[in-house]
């Protein structure tokens, strides 16, 4: 087949540090999720067992864990924060296949980013953002949710079956 549908479960786990309009500090965040994407997928004739293949498609991400947390004076429970259940996201990979008869190994280069934003949130609700101006505003904004889209590049490698 050169064109395919494909789908299947990911567990992905990432994190860094977040710069808020928000905020003033930098959050250190955390997040494990499992993605379960779905897209088209296509390949090129094979030639000696290999094939190059590109894929787009969608995935939405139901986060596990994830958590962040502020550095300094700020950094204790009370202004840890919580991240959405739920995130939108979109990929584009091309790679190499090797078929092994039964199943196919595969390697390849994947970029995926956020179609919805991800929010990280104190409490039990999620909190409409403001704009921090200045320091004085900094206690009130601890309160308030920080939105991002993560993206990235990552280096796949898996089997087909």
């Amino acid at each position: 087949n050169k064109v395919s549908v494909f789908t299947g479960i990911n567990y992905n786990s990432f994190g860094g540090w977040l710069k808020s309009e928000l905020l003033p500090l930098r959050a250190r965040y955390a997040f494990q999720e499992i993605e379960i994407p779905v897209g088209i997928r296509l390949r090129s004739n094979p030639l000696d067992g290999w094939r190059i293949a590109f894929h787009a498609g969608l995935g939405l991400g139901i986060t596990t864990i994830g958590k962040a947390t502020l550095p300094g004076q700020y950094k204790n429970k009370n202004f840890d924060y919580k991240p959405s259940p739920l995130r939108a996201t979109y990929q584009f990979a091309i790679g190499a296949e090797y078929n092994l008869q039964i199943v196919a190994i595969t390697a390849k280069i994947r970029y995926r980013g956020g179609i919805s934003n991800s929010y990280f949130y104190r409490g039990n609700q999620i909190f409409k953002p403001i704009n921090v101006l200045d320091l004085q505003q900094t206690h009130d904004a601890l309160h308030e949710t920080i939105t991002f889209r993560p993206s990235m590049i990552e280096l796949v490698l898996g089997v087909i079956l």
